[in-house]
């Protein structure tokens, strides 16, 4: 097997989640495996087979302090994993790199050259009456449209297959018409829409969300799914999964142990390039 292959970027990306996890551990922050990577736990032990990258999420609270905490010490020990300034959008997403793989993402208009990667999502809270939820969410989704439409050319996947088909009609539209050049202050756009989900917190009400996950509105939870977390088995170590990830897993994938076909598994348009073999 070659060096350039998604499983050696897939065994670098488990590097990271083992320091992860590590200074988690030492510094008493939760955290889950969310998204893909939790049915990858829960369908194959470990990586999905096409999937290239690892997500995760943390309470919004824990998420603010592994920032402040990796940031700073953790990049001025450790030059092969550090906090990637250039890709990670903070407040919205956190991404630790391996700096030992690199990868060619050509996924949006602008070509990007990355790290191997592993993205953290912070878990907010909800309002407790649904009707004050339905409003909360669509203002922060339209918050979120404004950001994506200012980094519009590196930031959205004009590839991705499972979009809504309302959402591929915006794109092309947006794409066309190139409205992404009267939007030019990305990180105005990133912080207000921020500031809308940093008014509860996932412990004060009974409900939760991902709203900066890929899934959006779908990503709707119940506080109590995520509770202390349970063990997982993946690949070769054991992580946390939210308490009732049967629940969690559900709601995001339907009947979820389940392969999809071929055609509807979702893979970037990456090219990688790996320097020596993971181990």
């Amino acid at each position: 097997m070659g060096l350039n292959t998604l499983r050696n970027l897939q065994l670098a990306e488990l590097g990271i989640l083992k320091k992860f996890i590590k200074i988690c551990e030492e510094n008493h922050l939760r955290y889950y495996l969310c998204g893909g990577t939790l049915l990858g736990a829960a369908r194959h032990k470990g990586f999905i087979p096409w999937d290239d990258d690892i997500d995760l999420a943390m309470p919004r609270e824990d998420y603010i302090k592994f920032f402040e905490i990796y940031k700073d010490k953790h990049h001025e020990e450790d030059e092969k994993f550090f906090i990637d300034l250039t890709v990670t959008q903070y407040p919205s997403m956190i991404q630790i790199v391996n700096k030992s793989v690199k990868v060619i993402d050509k996924n949006a208009i602008t070509v990007r050259h990355r790290y191997a990667w592993l993205d953290i999502f912070p878990i907010d809270g909800l309002p407790e009456s649904n009707i004050l939820r339905f409003f909360h969410a669509r203002r922060f989704l339209f918050g979120r449209m404004l950001y994506k439409f200012a980094g519009f050319e590196s930031g959205v996947d004009l590839k991705r297959a499972n979009r809504p088909f309302y959402e591929k009609i915006l794109i092309n539209i947006y794409n066309k018409l190139k409205i992404y050049k009267y939007f030019n202050d990305e990180k105005k756009y990133l912080c207000s829409a921020d500031k809308i989900l940093l008014k509860y917190s996932m412990y004060k009400t009974g409900g939760c969300c991902i709203f900066w996950g890929i899934s959006k509105i779908k990503e709707i939870y119940q506080t109590d799914w995520f509770g202390e977390g349970v063990p997982i088995e993946f690949e070769d170590i054991t992580a946390n999964a939210p308490q009732n990830y049967d629940r969690y897993l559900s709601r995001l994938y339907g009947d979820y142990m389940i392969l999809p076909p071929e055609d509807k598994r979702q893979r970037h348009d990456i090219e990688i390039i790996i320097s020596e073999e993971i181990k």
